[in-house]
C-alpha cells in the first residue's frame, strides 16, 4: 500500500509535525499558574518546641552512655572495660549537664513566647 491513510489511523501512527507558529503552544508555560502553598515559617515557638524535644532525646542518649561508661568501668573482668578511657564517663556528665543547660533555655523561650500568644 502506498497509499497514505486519512483520518484518526494517521494521526496516530504519523511522525508528530512540528507547529509552524513557534510560539503557540509555549506561552503557557512561560507562567506558572500551579497555586502551591508556601509554608509558613515556623515561630520561634515551634522551632523551640522541637529543640526541646531534640535536647530531650540528647539527654536520654547520653544517659544510656554514661550507664554503659560506669557498667564498663566497674566490672574488672569485663572485656569492654579495657576499651572504655577511663575519662569517658565524665565527658558524658559534662556532656550531659551541657544538654540540661541548653534544655532550660529552650523552655524558658517556650515560656516567654507562649505568653504572646
Amino acid at each position: 500500500m502506498t497509499k497514505k491513510a486519512k483520518g484518526p489511523a494517521e494521526a496516530a501512527t504519523s511522525p508528530s509535525q512540528s507547529s509552524t507558529h513557534p510560539k503557540q503552544g509555549y506561552e503557557n508555560m512561560e507562567v506558572d499558574s500551579t497555586s502551591v502553598q508556601k509554608t509558613p515559617e515556623p515561630s520561634i515557638l515551634d522551632l523551640a518546641r522541637k529543640a526541646n524535644g531534640t535536647s530531650t532525646t540528647i539527654y536520654a542518649l547520653l544517659g544510656i552512655c554514661r550507664a554503659a561508661a560506669e557498667f564498663a568501668d566497674d566490672q574488672e573482668g569485663y572485656l569492654l572495660a579495657k576499651e572504655v578511657p577511663a575519662n569517658l564517663s565524665a565527658t558524658l556528665k559534662l556532656a550531659t549537664e551541657l544538654t540540661l543547660d541548653i534544655s532550660e533555655f529552650i523552655e524558658r523561650v517556650i515560656v516567654a513566647e507562649g505568653k504572646k500568644c
